[in-house]
């Protein structure tokens, strides 16, 4: 049994027999005081006093009442006393004591306060008395554990205890806890039966200038088996008011049975139920192997969960703001000072975990969800998510991952598919226009390593495919984009819209990427359309969040199935467009001098082909013109030999 626990009781129960002693032998109980004082100051090695009298009144009940106790804190830690309280009274009947039973009428403790916590070294404040109390505690062990199994046999009447405290100080992190006041009501009880119990508290966190507040109200039927060891608190409400940074005022209220083991081994919560912020909620937990590695099994029905009831909407505006007025060296310093952040995962050796989460709807920033469910595991450091999906916009996505907390750095892996997302469904949804339409499909499989942000991105690597089906570039026409672009370049006048439509279709767009050491390299980006064909290369180094891309759009031989006229000066020829530098500023543009460039050569070299294929032609030509000639000529020859020979044929005759 704890020693603070003990000096309760001193105070409580010893204290009053004490004060009857000293009433049979005629002796006043003040005259006590600097023996218990001394007693406690001996047994906790912190300083112990009573600042106000005892008071004691006798028959028919014996009533007892102390003021100003006080016991000091680690003098290094602070100068609040550890424990202290304001006055305790008690009235008991006198007679049922000979006999062995305890009927107990009021007990009431005011203003009792707790300052404890951890030391800057990480030490809790109460370390030099367990130190000391671990000596005993060996011997009274089996003791302790034959007279916690049985309850005495006892009633009372009512216990009140107002205006308690207790304030947790974390030196070791600068924050403080406070949770004042505390009140507690338990009403009529006797051994082996179920009593009533009710209490509230607020609850005041700071740190880093930063402020949690929890208001709770708490009712229950409680009943104490120790024949079994057994607390069970049944139709327990639960009532909280909570403001937490970064959350929307939490309110709500919980009904739930709770089934604990006296020894601290085992906790069970069932029949949860209740409502926060509009959110139902159902579940059940268990908690088992408390006291040595912990084992929670729990499900949790979130019914509909809309995440904007709970968390504040950040501006957009003034965040996308703020990045732009960010110089080069800021952005620098953020991304360093992101990448020094720790990832630390060891939570995950101290204790094992079978979780399942499901929810019929699932919301956030204006994003519809549905059929979401997670099932996790966690044992001997290694957390296993092997079940996350979610139904989305006619499509859905399904998810894994593994943590593994033991290896040296601890490692991480992720794979996921995305199948059949309406994308302009979604954007409506997240945005309230759709800027591209389209089914999306997407595959990844990643892993990665390390202790920080930095070292998790450096040693990022892994592959994906990306595909995006029969779609539409919303409101932008990129031929007319093109035409503009092209005359303002050549500085003549912006060519007439007449009615064209505000949209580009494209068939397809897919892209493959593969990434090592932090850097995703994507070598065959294609986007095919009516209008215009893109292929692109490049890499994002998600390191230092740079990128290095090129594309090259390739205009077609008409543009007019899109309701426009045809960019014919363009036609065939790669236009080359390339963005680099900071991913949250990025440097792009398009190289309308090169694309000349290369117009004027492609030209020059048709002037080529076609001057040596009318070269070629005309030699050609020649060539049949030479073999006629010399045709002619033989034919010429042959007739004038046939003369001859017929005129000297003539004569011989």
């Amino acid at each position: 049994m704890n020693k603070w626990i003990k000096i309760i009781l001193v105070l409580l129960v010893v204290l009053p027999v004490v004060a009857v002693t000293a009433l049979v032998t005629l002796v006043k109980p003040n005259d006590y005081k600097p023996e218990i004082e001394a007693l406690v100051t001996e047994n906790t090695g912190r300083e112990f006093s009573i600042a106000g009298d005892i008071e004691l009144s006798v028959f028919p009940w014996l009533g007892f009442e102390v003021e100003g106790l006080s016991l000091a804190n680690h003098a290094e830690f602070s100068a609040e006393p550890m424990f202290k309280m304001q006055s305790a009274s008690a009235r008991l009947k006198l007679l049922p004591l000979l006999t062995g039973k305890l009927q107990i009428a009021v007990i009431e403790i005011n203003g009792m306060q707790a300052t404890v916590g951890l030391q800057k070294n990480g030490d809790p404040s109460w370390a030099d008395m367990v130190a000391a109390e671990a000596e005993d505690s060996t011997k009274a062990e089996a003791a302790d554990a034959e007279s916690d199994s049985q309850l005495p046999d006892f009633s009372l009447t009512r216990l009140s205890i107002n205006d308690a405290a207790l304030h947790w100080l974390d030196h070791s992190t600068d924050s403080a806890t406070v949770i004042a006041p505390v009140n507690l009501e338990i009403g009529k009880a006797e051994a082996g039966k179920p009593f009533p119990l009710s209490a509230d508290l607020r609850l005041r966190q700071k740190a880093d200038g930063v402020e949690t507040a929890v208001d709770a109200e708490l009712e229950s039927t409680v009943l104490l088996d120790g024949e079994n060891g057994q607390l069970t608190l049944s139709s327990t409400r639960l009532a909280l008011d909570a403001n937490v940074p970064g959350l929307k005022a939490v309110q709500g209220e919980i009904s739930v049975d709770i089934k604990a083991l006296l020894d601290g081994s085992r906790a069970q919560l069932s029949n949860l139920s209740g409502e926060i912020n509009g959110l139902e909620l159902a579940g059940q937990l268990t908690a088992s192997r408390l006291t040595a590695k912990p084992l929670i099994e729990a499900t949790l029905d979130l019914g509909e969960l809309n995440v904007d009831d709970f968390i504040v909407a950040e501006d957009g505006a003034d965040s996308a703001n703020n990045e732009e007025e960010l110089s080069a060296a800021e952005r620098q310093a953020q991304r360093e000072q992101l990448n020094a952040t720790v990832v630390d995962v060891s939570p995950l050796k101290a204790l094992d975990a079978k979780l399942k989460i499901t929810a019929e709807a699932l919301k956030a920033s204006g994003l519809t969800a549905t059929n979401a469910e997670i099932v996790a595991d966690i044992s001997n450091g290694v957390m296993t998510l092997s079940t996350l999906s979610v139904d989305l916009y006619e499509g859905g996505l399904k998810a894994s991952a593994k943590v593994d907390a033991n290896a040296k750095p601890a490692r991480f892996q992720w794979q996921h598919k995305l199948q059949n997302v309406q994308a302009a469904l979604l954007q409506e949804d997240m945005m309230e226009k759709a800027y591209i339409s389209g089914t999306a499909n997407m595959d990844t499989a990643i892993t990665m390593a390390g202790g920080t942000v930095g070292e998790l991105r450096s040693s990022l690597g892994g592959n994906g495919s990306l595909a995006f089906l029969d779609g539409a570039l919303k409101g932008i026409n990129v031929a007319a984009t093109l035409r503009n672009a092209f005359a303002k370049f050549k500085k003549q006048p912006m060519p007439e819209s007449d009615g064209e439509v505000l949209d580009t279709d494209f068939s397809s767009a897919t892209a493959s990427f593969a990434i090592a050491n932090g850097v995703l390299n994507n070598p065959d980006m294609l986007v095919e359309s009516p209008l215009i064909r893109i292929t692109g290369e490049g890499d994002i180094n998600l390191v230092n969040e740079t990128l290095d891309y090129r594309a090259k759009p390739v205009v077609v031989a008409s543009l007019e199935g899109q309701g426009g006229r045809s960019l014919d000066e363009l036609d065939g020829l790669p236009i080359p467009v390339k963005c680099s530098g900071e991913l949250a500023a990025p440097d792009c543009g398009t190289d309308f001098s090169g694309l000349l460039k290369d117009q004027a050569k492609a030209a020059l070299e048709k002037e080529k082909a076609a001057a040596k294929a009318k070269l070629e032609a005309e030699k050609q030509q020649a060539k049949e013109k030479l073999e006629e000639q010399k045709q002619e000529a033989e034919d010429k020859a042959r007739e004038k030999l046939e003369e001859k020979a017929k005129d000297l044929l003539n004569k011989w005759r």
